[in-house]
C-alpha cells in the first residue's frame, strides 16, 4: 500500500501531465560531405494561439566557407556559419520560434550543408550534427481547470493530509 505522502506526490505528478506538451521528435541528424542534406516530412494538427518551437543542440566540424542551413517548409529558419567547431563539448542549444512556418497538416524539415567538401591534404572530412531535434506540440486534450487551480488543490490536499497524519499519530 502506498503511503499517504507518496499518494499525494503521485496525484500531483498525474495532474501536471494533464496540461502537458508533446513534441515531434526528429532525434539525431548528421550531415557530411557525402550526404549533405536530409529531408523529414511530418504531420501536425496546428493549434491556434500556441507557439511552436524548434529546439536542438548542434556541433560539428565545418570550415569558414561552409554553412549548415535549416529550412521548414522551404523557409530558411536558422543558419550555422562554419568556424571549424570540431569538438563535441562545443555544443550549442538553439530554440527557434517556427509558429509562422508551421502548416496545419503536412510539413517538411530540411537540413542542408553548403560547400561541405573533404580536404585530402589535411585529412579533413566535414560533418555537422543536430541532436535532440524536436518541435514542441501542445496536447489536443486540455483539462477543464488551469494549472494554477491544480497546484492550489494539491497544496490544499497536502495540508489536509498533514493535519490528518498529525491527528492519526496522536491516537
Amino acid at each position: 500500500m502506498l503511503s499517504l505522502s507518496r499518494s499525494v506526490i503521485l496525484l500531483f505528478l498525474l495532474l501536471l501531465l494533464i496540461d502537458g506538451v508533446f513534441a515531434y521528435n526528429f532525434g539525431y541528424i548528421k550531415i557530411n560531405y557525402k550526404e549533405d542534406s536530409k529531408i523529414y516530412n511530418f504531420q501536425i494538427d496546428k493549434v491556434e494561439n500556441y507557439t511552436y518551437n524548434l529546439t536542438f543542440r548542434h556541433y560539428g566540424n565545418i570550415d569558414k566557407d561552409m554553412e549548415v542551413r535549416v529550412y521548414l517548409n522551404d523557409e530558411l529558419i536558422y543558419t550555422i556559419k562554419g568556424s571549424n567547431r570540431g569538438f563535441t563539448w562545443d555544443v550549442k542549444r538553439v530554440k527557434v520560434d517556427v509558429t509562422d512556418c508551421i502548416n496545419n497538416g503536412s510539413n517538411t524539415l530540411r537540413i542542408e550543408g553548403v560547400n561541405l567538401r573533404a580536404d585530402s591534404t589535411r585529412n579533413y572530412n566535414p560533418y555537422y550534427v543536430l541532436d535532440d531535434v524536436r518541435i514542441d506540440e501542445p496536447l489536443t486534450v486540455k483539462a477543464p481547470v488551469s494549472i494554477v487551480q491544480v497546484v492550489i488543490c494539491v497544496i490544499t490536499t497536502i495540508v489536509i493530509s498533514m493535519k490528518y497524519l498529525k491527528n492519526y499519530k496522536e491516537l
